[in-house]
Order: C-alpha cells, then sequence, then structure tokens
C-alpha cells in the first residue's frame, strides 16, 4: 500500500465516520522475516479496532455502531424486572453509604 493510498483510506474513513467519536491513524507493524506493513485503526474511547485496509476496518466499526447502539436501545428499554422477579435495585436508596459516598 502507498502512502497516497493509505492517506486517502484515512481520509475516506474520518470523513465517513466524522462525529462518531472514532479516531483513525495507522501504525506500522513488523516481522523479523517478512516486510514491514502498516495497520490501520480505529479508536474510541478504550476500544481499539485494527485491520490490515480500510475495507475490513469499515465494516467493523460499522459493526461496533450497531453493536453499540443496540445495547443503548436494549439498556434504556430493560430498565424492569421481569414479572415475578425482584429487581436487584430495589431498595438501593434505603441501605447505608458505603465509605466512598457521603451521606
Amino acid at each position: 500500500m502507498t502512502d497516497d493510498a493509505l492517506g486517502d483510506d484515512l481520509a475516506g474513513l474520518r470523513k465517513e465516520f466524522e462525529g462518531s467519536g472514532f479516531t483513525f491513524g495507522s501504525v506500522w507493524a513488523s516481522a523479523g522475516a517478512g516486510p514491514d506493513a502498516r495497520r490501520l485503526f480505529a479508536s474510541r474511547g478504550t476500544l481499539l479496532i485494527t485491520s490490515w485496509n480500510a475495507a475490513a476496518l469499515r465494516r467493523r466499526v460499522r459493526e461496533e455502531m450497531r453493536r453499540s447502539q443496540q445495547t443503548v436501545v436494549g439498556h434504556e428499554c430493560d430498565n424492569e424486572a421481569p414479572k415475578g422477579t425482584k429487581s436487584p435495585f430495589t431498595g438501593l436508596q434505603d441501605r447505608e453509604p458505603g465509605p466512598w459516598r457521603s451521606r
């Protein structure tokens, strides 16, 4: 992959996922017996996604965005305990505060 192609790929990824919170870049990956290559990455918070080419990285970032969207939606919809069960959060406000919380 040439430096120009790599720069174009990174620019395309940055433009496509602008506003998503992802940062894109590349790092050198070297092997003792083979040629060096550049690996692309996308990071957001503590999440790191890597790939050898832009198409695979794009696919994995989209997949992660779908997964995180489902988690948020699922969390918002799943805020009640199923019927016949007791929520693990019932009565928390009545407990004594721990040493890390103020009264």
